[in-house]
Order: structure tokens, then C-alpha cells, then sequence
């Protein structure tokens, strides 16, 4: 699984490491990547030092737009866990990959992930919810035929 954007505020990447340790908890083997830059990163890089994750979490940084589609065609989900968007693009790339999408339910994402069964729509961003949604997305068998 993981989480392509901006390291910044807005678009929920704390909450989203923040999450890790739980999902990880549950599922052990798990790999995560995490793809972007922006002010947070020594931020991200230094609470999965803290944390022990770096042998499943891959910070990537910067990605060209040319590889991207070779990194969302590798992830089982693409979590975007922002607090607020307008219409995410990298939500189209990753759909258009036949990757499944969890977001949050702000800006135009509802109008393109209809929950359980074109994507997944948390709740919220908390943590908890990230980890709680994530379960049910990862082994949700019907969405994954689908896309």
C-alpha cells in the first residue's frame, strides 16, 4: 500500500504515518510506500526512525511523472488521506492503473469513489480510521476483481 503526494499538512501525511504502527500491528509483512517531498519530510523521516518502520516503510521522495504509473501499478492500495482537494489527480492516475483508492471524503472525491464499490471513502483522516478502512479495503475481494 501507499500514499503519493505533497509531505505536507494538508494532505494528511502525519495522520497516514500515524497509522502505520497500527496496521502494522495487524499485519506484519505488510510493505508501504510513500512517495513525495515537501516540508514534512524530515518530519515523516524522523517518526519512522522513532518508530522502528524502515523495514516496511520505503521513502521514496520525488518521483518523476513518468515513473509514477510503474509505482501505482505495484501498490495493492493507494491511500490518500487528505483534509482537504479539489479533484485529486493522483486519484484518477491510480484508478486509471486499475489500483484501489482510499480517501477521504472531501473536495470531488465523493463524486468519483462511490464507497465499497469504485474505492473507499473514510470517514475521516484520523489514524485509527486510516488503519480501520485500510483492513476492509485490503481484503475487500469484490472491489479488487473490479478494478
Amino acid at each position: 500500500m501507499g500514499y503519493v503526494g505533497r509531505l505536507s499538512e494538508e494532505k494528511g501525511i502525519i495522520n497516514f504515518i500515524e497509522s502505520i504502527p497500527l496496521i502494522l500491528k495487524q499485519k506484519p509483512y505488510l510493505n508501504i510506500l510513500i512517495i513525495g517531498d515537501g516540508d514534512l519530510k524530515s518530519n515523516v523521516n524522523k517518526y519512522l526512525s522513532q518508530n522502528g518502520l524502515e523495514n516496511n516503510v520505503k521513502l521514496v521522495g520525488w518521483s518523476s511523472h513518468e515513473d509514477l504509473p510503474k509505482y501505482l501499478n505495484s501498490l495493492k492500495l493507494l491511500v490518500i488521506p487528505s483534509y482537504t482537494e479539489g479533484l485529486p489527480n493522483i486519484m484518477l492516475e491510480g484508478m486509471a492503473c486499475g489500483t484501489p483508492v482510499l480517501a477521504t471524503g472531501v473536495g470531488a472525491i465523493p463524486d468519483i469513489i462511490n464507497d465499497e464499490k469504485t474505492g473507499f471513502i473514510m470517514e475521516n483522516n484520523s489514524p485509527e480510521c486510516i488503519a480501520k478502512k485500510t483492513f476492509s479495503a485490503l481484503w475487500n475481494t469484490q472491489i479488487l476483481k473490479i478494478l
